[in-house]
């Protein structure tokens, strides 16, 4: 049985008009030409060794980038994430009438297999639902099974490799032939997929009433209370929302490779560590890009080495600084050597179009959202993706953004009274004069240095957080349930699979507080036929 494939966009369909499809112009804070894709605002130059537009009003130089990469990039995106609602009709693809009443099919009938059938109301059309019964027994004793390894990787406080998932292991208690375990994997990874997706719209929609579970920290940072117009006219704490890039390497499916790695950008809800958006930089639909070498494609041979432990995080945050600029050009990232750069079903593109895509996609996924912090990894072009993205809510002072550092501390160096005590230390570093604080941050008996630099407004960051490093904690998580020397001998899409069940499980079933974060009712994730009942409704 297969879900209800989407309408979704392909490589050769035009992109959703909300997206901007341009992402050439300014991206400095302040200036008048921020997020302006207006080509007659800029004059090209190559005054500092590569192709970028100068911006007369602040003087900067961003680099041009092809905005091809980025549209196919945010298709598959929407492909693979813009599912719509089962009960959406596949026709004329309505989800409201025109009375804005959501309720636009009626129930009718069941077919001879048990799948309940409903019409469209706007236009006639008949179309299945799901089959809760053939869904539970095909992918239910799968489900267990996954869900019970996950449970004992997270029981076993040691790391013993005994408590690992393997794709033969699972297939073999399965008793599944490797084609019907793998069909069914997929099939297991979409539902969920469904599930996430429709919980996550409608929570984000309710997010400005203030009835989710962002709001309530309990972190001793106060999330409704600072000077620099955060917050809006209900007293709703903004979404705060961390971003951070990790490499994943797979099989390349290429003779002689040893892998290929795949650039990760993950964004994590602050508080609770939900998972809300992970996108790659590999572009897939081998067939749909030919023969011919993909511009924008990733073509750097050598890594760039990572910066040694520093005295303070300042120094940490001043020789990134460095590396950055050191580059040929500075949205250049050299994440792999070139041996690890070739997939045979798709292409790597460099960094910077992922970026852009990933922010993109989240500006249109949290439109409902009025207040927005962004605590990014310290990279200039994952800021620059972010302000270009979020032009208007920046300008307005609805969106804010940061970079961020952060070190574990040992707790048993100081006492707990003496390290909360310590008043913030403050720099202004790099060319552009950003203003970073140091401080402690203390949360469930867990300690970090943390290193903070406000990237739009001047004054005292004040960025409220649990932990700082959720996106860590989610891939230290994963690498315990799948270890690299497993995904390396699976396929990018396979890879996708096992990554979006684990996504699941991270979410809704690892802590009651991302699980509730925008479903405050209750639900029983664990049983398919729950799952299925709650696509089917209303």
């Amino acid at each position: 049985m297969k879900l209800r494939v989407p309408h979704a966009t392909e490589l050769n369909d035009s992109l959703p008009s909300y997206f901007r499809t341009d992402v050439n112009g300014c991206k400095t804070y302040g200036c008048p030409n921020l997020g302006i894709s207006d080509p007659s605002r800029y004059t090209r130059s190559k005054r500092l060794g590569y192709e970028a537009y100068h911006c007369p009003k602040c003087g900067a130089y961003p680099p041009v980038l092809l905005s091809k990469p980025i549209n196919d990039l945010l298709r598959q995106l929407c492909h693979h994430q813009c599912l719509p609602d089962i009960r959406q009709c596949p026709q004329c693809f309505q989800d409201q009438d025109s009375n804005n009443n959501p309720k636009t099919v009626r129930a009718y009938g069941v077919t001879s297999a048990g799948t309940p059938r409903v019409q469209c109301r706007q236009c006639l059309h008949v179309f299945s639902l799901l089959n809760k019964e053939r869904l539970f027994e095909q992918l239910q004793p799968l489900w267990t099974l996954l869900q019970k390894s996950h449970a004992d990787v997270l029981s076993d406080v040691n790391g013993q490799a005994d408590c690992v998932v393997t794709t033969d292991m699972l297939r073999v208690s399965s008793g599944l032939s490797p084609q019907v375990f793998y069909r069914r994997m997929a099939l297991l990874s979409q539902l969920l997929q469904q599930y996430a997706s429709r919980v996550e719209t409608k929570g984000i929609a309710r997010y400005n009433k203030g009835d989710l579970g962002a709001n309530d920290s309990g972190n001793d940072d106060d999330s409704r209370t600072n000077e620099d117009g955060t917050n809006n006219e209900n007293n709703i704490a903004p979404l705060s929302l961390q971003t951070n890039s990790h490499v994943v390497r797979c099989r390349s499916g290429l003779a002689g490779s040893h892998g290929c790695d795949t650039w990760w950008l993950t964004t994590a809800e602050s508080q609770t560590g939900y998972q809300l958006l992970q996108s790659a930089n590999v572009l897939i639909h081998r067939e749909a890009l030919g023969n011919r070498p993909y511009q924008g494609a990733y073509q750097l041979t050598t890594c760039e080495g990572d910066i040694n432990e520093t005295e303070t995080l300042f120094e940490t945050a001043t020789l990134t600084y460095e590396r950055i600029m050191a580059r040929r050009q500075f949205d250049e990232l050299a994440y792999c050597d070139g041996e690890y750069r070739h997939l045979k079903d798709g292409v790597l593109l460099r960094p910077v179009y992922a970026a852009h895509a990933h922010f993109q996609f989240l500006n249109v996924l949290l439109v409902p959202v009025s207040h927005t912090n962004f605590i990014l990894q310290h990279e200039s072009f994952i800021r620059g993706a972010a302000i270009f993205a979020f032009q208007q809510p920046v300008i307005d002072k609805r969106c804010q953004l940061y970079y961020l550092h952060y070190s574990m501390m040992n707790v048993s160096k100081e006492c707990h009274t003496s390290v909360c005590d310590k008043s913030p230390k403050h720099q202004m570093l790099s060319w552009w004069n950003e203003n970073w604080q140091q401080r402690m941050h203390v949360y469930q008996s867990q300690q970090w240095q943390l290193c903070v630099g406000r990237l739009t407004q001047q004054g005292q960051a004040h960025v409220v957080t649990t932990r700082p490093d959720w996106n860590a904690d989610f891939w230290h998580g994963f690498d315990a349930w799948l270890p690299a020397t497993y995904r390396t001998k699976l396929s990018y899409s396979m890879l996708c699979t096992w990554l979006g069940i684990y996504r699941f499980l991270y979410n809704f079933q690892q802590e009651p507080s991302r699980n509730e974060l925008f479903l405050r009712h209750n639900m029983d994730t664990q049983s398919i036929k729950s799952l299925v009942s709650y696509l089917n409704q209303e």
